[in-house]
């Protein structure tokens, strides 16, 4: 009787599994795609591990002090910071491309551009564009628009958002097919540093009137930038960052945070990823309204109390991106500025900021 009840029992299990497989093998092949990940690596990325030349252990990581980016042998490596080393012969040999959240940080070689293409293109989705050409910021929008056409998001739908105070010298460049332009009025303000601090405000307020109807994803950047290699749907994320040009190598005590603790933009000693920039950001459109919104927000509570962060809103943005993290991190070659050299850790140079006489444009 007990053996018999125990062929019942295995011959129910091989039943049940076997309608399990044919189910599964029926979804895969027949249910259409619904989601596709943030980050589809290169297969090498999984099999990397940390090694040492004297097989020293490991050392416990403390979570809670972030890791410093760093660059060797021309591809991104992460070195967390609570790692002992005994002398530059002890560091690691091989090399990280994520960040200690598991978010990826993406440059060349840590995708592959022809499998991302044929997992987005079917999607049929729209990336919005965000920059201000507010005084003689005008100037930079045609050779903005120009570089966008030939390497922003090529096959894809595209609508630029241009805020300016003079709507009149938004030039005519010719746009692709299903790419729109939209000049949208702003005010002046008689202080540069007044339409920075303004713009989180008036991205929000964009997102929520009427670009939350119009977009997928809604990347904010600064118009005094040119693309000069193709940006395309790896830079896709919830919510995205860009590293810092001028702090991607050092040490994170070095980073311009806000020190003072009566600012809302305050990091601690103890606190801090990496350094971000604040003229790339973006995401999924819900995304970056939540997060422009609430650094709006901290902004207010900051000019109630006379107080404006060192950096102003790239202050605020590094404080919010410290407690919401980016699900996705972007390398210097999504940021970098024509004033440096390039360096040969950088392969190559997709969006870069133009070099340019700052204090004439500010004044």
């Amino acid at each position: 009787m007990h053996r018999r009840r125990l062929a019942l029992g295995l011959g129910f299990c091989l039943l049940a599994g076997t309608s399990l497989s044919v189910l599964w093998v029926y979804l895969e092949n027949w249910l259409p795609v619904s989601y596709v990940p943030y980050y589809l690596p290169c297969p090498e990325i999984f099999n990397m591990k940390l090694h040492y030349k004297r097989e020293k252990p490991l050392q416990p990581v403390v979570w809670s002090q972030y890791p410093q980016p760093k660059l060797l042998e021309h591809r991104w490596i992460v070195v967390p910071s609570s790692l002992e080393f005994g002398g530059a012969d002890e560091r690691p040999t091989q090399l990280l491309t994520l960040t200690p959240w598991l978010a990826p940080i993406v440059s060349e070689g840590t995708f592959n551009p022809e499998l991302l293409q044929h997992i987005y293109q079917p999607l049929n989705l729209t990336i919005g564009v965000t920059v201000f050409a507010v005084g003689k910021y005008t100037h930079f929008i045609q050779s903005f628009l120009e570089s966008a056409e030939e390497f922003f998001m090529r096959g894809y739908r595209v609508h630029y958002y241009i805020f300016t105070d003079n709507p009149a010298a938004v030039p005519g460049v010719p746009l692709g097919p299903h790419r729109l332009l939209s000049s949208i009025p702003i005010q002046g303000h008689s202080h540069w540093e007044e339409t920075s601090m303004r713009r989180m405000e008036t991205i929000s307020q964009h997102i929520a009137k009427r670009a939350h109807r119009e977009v997928d994803y809604l990347f904010c950047l600064d118009v005094d930038m040119v693309f000069r290699n193709p940006w395309g749907p790896e830079t896709l994320g919830d919510l995205v960052a860009a590293i810092h040009p001028s702090y991607y190598a050092v040490p994170r005590q070095q980073f311009p945070y806000e020190r003072r603790r009566v600012s809302t933009a305050f990091v601690a000693d103890s606190e801090g990823d990496f350094y971000y920039g604040g003229a790339v950001f973006g995401g999924q459109v819900a995304r970056v309204y939540e997060f422009t919104r609430g650094c709006h927000m901290a902004i207010l509570a900051d000019k109630a109390n006379g107080i404006m962060a060192a950096w102003r809103e790239e202050s605020h943005l590094n404080r919010h991106f410290i407690s919401n993290k980016p699900s996705k991190v972007l390398s210097p070659e999504y940021l970098w500025d024509d004033r440096k050299p390039q360096p040969p850790s950088l392969k190559l140079i997709r969006f870069s900021t133009l070099d340019k006489d700052i204090s004439c444009l500010r004044s």
